[in-house]
């Protein structure tokens, strides 16, 4: 979704979008149609000329410009409707959390159902080792015993094994995904791959942009439990990522035009620009994205979770 907007000044034109999108610079890619001239003595004069195209993956769910415009108004209407199951239907709605806001939500979702399925573990690991008794002579228990007492007497080079295996743990995380989301009152089904230690785990569902939250925020949260759970039940690395609507890799072209049109801003203007707070792996991104671009750097300012980078001339 696009449109194109006339002011005297690239600037003026600018920010006349923004205002009538409704949407903040970030959201946008910005392209100067024609600069425009100021004349002499109002001769010759013509106004600028930029297109403004939304690239922000939650925004652009929205069906039309009108809709993106007004949503607010939106949100603020469905608000008012006490009808509970009417409320469920509207799914494309921006959330406005912060990911500080989200994770603490989520948390609290969370916080006695992950403590379930540690319980099975232990029980489920204690009934492995009784069978595994039942199973062996009574000269083989005496020897796994004796063995066991001289193992222990060298327990500071002993490494812990994983009680189940990557695939189980894998698995695990993932259906705990899904009791996340269904305890949200979201309709969802997830399944999972593995590529190496890193576990992707994939949500569908007809609420993506709930899922997803504002800039990712509530998806971010999501994933930052979903590690806490796997780390609880699996002692070895692995790396957990949470997707939905191939929302991570939107995201990831999102902040490199971003960086692409604040690099511009920076030149132009030779004033350092600050960008919003954003995850250690999305600063990531712009970094690597302005590594090789020349006359800028960029460097991070702040303490976690506002910490926010900032690109500038050199």
């Amino acid at each position: 979704m696009y449109k194109v907007y006339h002011a005297e000044t690239v600037e003026e034109a600018i920010q006349v979008g923004l205002k009538d999108l409704n949407v903040e610079e970030n959201d946008i890619k910005i392209d100067v149609v024609d600069p425009g001239k100021r004349g002499i003595f109002g001769l010759g004069k013509k106004d600028a000329e930029v297109k403004l195209t939304v690239i922000n993956p939650e925004l652009k769910m929205y069906e039309s410009l009108d809709a993106l415009k007004f949503r607010h108004t939106r949100l603020d209407n469905e608000a008012n409707i006490t009808d509970e199951d009417t409320v469920v239907e509207s799914n494309v709605i921006e959330e406005e959390f912060t990911e500080e806001e989200a994770r603490d939500e989520v948390d609290a979702i969370t916080k006695e159902a992950i403590e379930v399925p540690n319980e099975i573990i232990e029980d489920h690991s204690q009934v492995e080792d009784e069978e595994f008794l039942e199973g062996l002579e009574d000269e083989e228990i005496t020897e796994t015993v004796n063995f066991s007492e001289e193992k222990s007497e060298e327990t500071e080079d002993v490494v812990k094994v994983p009680k189940i295996t990557f695939e189980e743990a894998a698995e695990r995380t993932m259906n705990y995904v899904h009791s996340v989301l269904t305890e949200m009152s979201i309709k969802n089904s997830v399944t999972y791959t593995i590529d190496d230690r890193e576990i992707n785990i994939e949500i569908e569902s007809d609420y993506a942009s709930k899922i997803i939250g504002k800039r990712g925020a509530t998806l971010n949260a999501i994933q930052e439990v979903a590690q806490s759970y796997f780390n609880r039940i699996y002692t070895s690395y692995g790396r957990i990522i949470v997707d939905t609507e191939n929302y991570r890799m939107k995201r990831e072209e999102t902040l490199e035009t971003l960086a692409m049109n604040m690099t511009k801003k920076a030149l132009q203007t030779g004033l350092p620009v600050h960008l919003e707070p954003m995850p250690a792996n999305e600063r990531k991104v712009i970094h690597n994205a302005l590594s090789n671009v020349t006359n800028i750097k960029t460097h991070s300012e702040g303490e976690e979770p506002n910490r926010y980078l900032v690109i500038q001339k050199k």
